[in-house]
């Protein structure tokens, strides 16, 4: 089960941001009991917040020639606020969109 609340809002004509709070449990299973054979669960409760930035430089949205397009994320969680363990989370990723060699012509 995943429950979200967020807040998003532009920043600048290229920039947005999105503020969030997840509160996440989920069950998996790894193993069986080998007298029964019923799956073994294991739980996992999360409470964390996430920020989340966006950022689009390119000449034209819909059809870029130039430009650069970044996604970042960051997520944190702790045992002292609700989570069964402390974690930290990033990741970024960034698309450059350009012409590298003038037309002839």
């Amino acid at each position: 089960m995943r429950l979200i609340g967020s807040r998003s809002g532009e920043l600048t004509d290229r920039w947005t941001a999105t503020a969030s709070i997840i509160a996440l449990r989920e069950r998996w299973s790894y193993d069986m009991d080998t007298d029964t054979g019923q799956r073994l669960y294991t739980y996992s409760t999360l409470l964390y917040p996430e920020l989340l930035g966006t950022y689009i430089g390119v000449d034209n949205r819909l059809f870029p020639r130039h430009g650069l397009s970044m996604n970042m994320s960051l997520r944190a969680g702790a045992k002292a606020v609700g989570s069964d363990t402390n974690f930290l989370q990033g990741w970024a990723n960034a698309t450059l969109v350009g012409a590298w060699a003038k037309p002839t012509g």
